[in-house]
């Protein structure tokens, strides 16, 4: 007999869930995209105005795509153990990290804001 017979509802549900973390995964890589693109761009800033005697530092295009993609890399990996925590909470349409329950909101803040507005801090306090 199949699950749907006895519960109809449990296989909707369920993929509900589970195309809710996609969704909330997916929006945690593009806000930490974002956040490391603002990283980047303190970074270019950075080297123009301590390195402005050396062109090929600044003018290297390979030296942004590299940049590019570390930042690709870091803002699909930082966001994973979100997923396995099961912090998300599902109602009706929404899947976030519930503001009642504090080590979720705490996990999500330390993997996903501090380190990259740490390095921006850091880079323009340098600056």
């Amino acid at each position: 007999m199949l699950k749907g017979h006895l519960y109809p509802n449990t296989l909707q549900l369920t993929d509900k869930i589970q195309w809710c973390h996609i969704k909330a995964y997916l929006i945690n890589v593009a806000m930490t995209y974002s956040l490391y693109s603002n990283t980047l761009h303190s970074l270019y800033r950075f080297v123009r105005i301590v390195y402005y005697t050396r062109c090929s530092l600044y003018q290297n295009i390979y030296l942004y795509i590299f940049g590019i993609i570390i930042q690709l890399i870091l803002s699909l990996i930082q966001p994973i153990p979100l997923l396995f925590t099961g912090i998300y909470g599902y109602e009706d349409y929404h899947c976030q990290i519930l503001l009642t329950e504090w080590i979720g909101v705490m996990i999500a803040t330390v993997l996903i804001w501090i380190p990259p507005l740490s390095i921006t801090i850091t880079i323009y306090i340098y600056t």
